[in-house]
């Protein structure tokens, strides 16, 4: 089973895969993966679960860690590189400065109170509807039509 996850950037996928034994476990993460999820991991599978894997190192397959929601989607190896490609596909011809926008409003909600955060997300909204993307995405829809965006 393989698997995508990604902390610091939308298109920073890592591409994991592991071949699984009959009743064999692979540990799915390593140190380097863990660093970055140190301060939110317990809030996206609660402090039970983070504890567990931080004390206990317990080996974590990509089916658990995909039902955790500590990563996106786990794959099966022989799928595994078709999947990035079309992943890596999908996110190059979509709206990449709008991803990079909303990449923004999702890292620093767990900091932010209510008032920063909508404050931020009326912020990152203005400026998104000043792009180029934003109007090639009207445009095609009018139109009925696939969007050409450039991420500008």
């Amino acid at each position: 089973m393989g698997f995508f996850h990604g902390y610091s950037n939308l298109q920073d996928y890592d591409s994991v895969t592991h071949r699984l034994l009959p009743d064999t476990h692979y540990r799915a993460f390593t140190e380097r993966d863990l660093r970055g999820l140190r301060n939110s991991r317990g809030i996206i599978i609660g402090t039970a679960r983070a504890m567990g894997l931080s004390l206990l190192a317990e080996p974590l397959s990509a089916e658990r860690a995909e039902q955790w929601g500590l990563i996106w989607k786990a794959v099966d190896d022989e799928r595994l590189a078709d999947e990035a490609l079309a992943l890596a596909r999908t996110l190059a011809s979509g709206p990449t400065r709008g991803y990079g926008l909303l990449k923004k409003a999702l890292y620093a909600s767990p900091t932010n109170t209510l008032d920063a955060q909508l404050d931020l997300e009326r912020d990152l909204q203005r400026e998104a509807g000043f792009s180029d993307d934003y109007r090639e995405g009207v445009s095609a829809f009018k139109e009925k039509r696939t969007p050409r965006f450039k991420g500008k």
